[in-house]
């Protein structure tokens, strides 16, 4: 994932934080992302937030209902 030192940074604060306040609420961090990117994002995001589930649109089973917690945007 080709991205700037300042975006990365950033990234990996925000899931960083986000993650904390989940786990703190005893839900379990999972960030939805693109089939495109999921790959490069997870071993992007596993430097920092080591364990993290990735998942991508495609890997949700029909009929499940997914509830977001919070949006990253940077």
């Amino acid at each position: 994932l080709a991205v700037s030192s300042d975006i990365a940074q950033k990234l990996w604060v925000t899931v960083s934080e986000e993650s904390k306040k989940m786990i703190a609420h005893g839900l379990t961090p999972i960030i939805l992302v693109s089939g495109g990117i999921r790959l490069y994002f997870k071993r992007f995001i596993d430097k920092v937030v080591p364990g993290v589930v990735v998942l991508s649109y495609n890997e949700i089973a029909e009929g499940v209902n997914v509830n977001g917690v919070s949006v990253i945007s940077i």
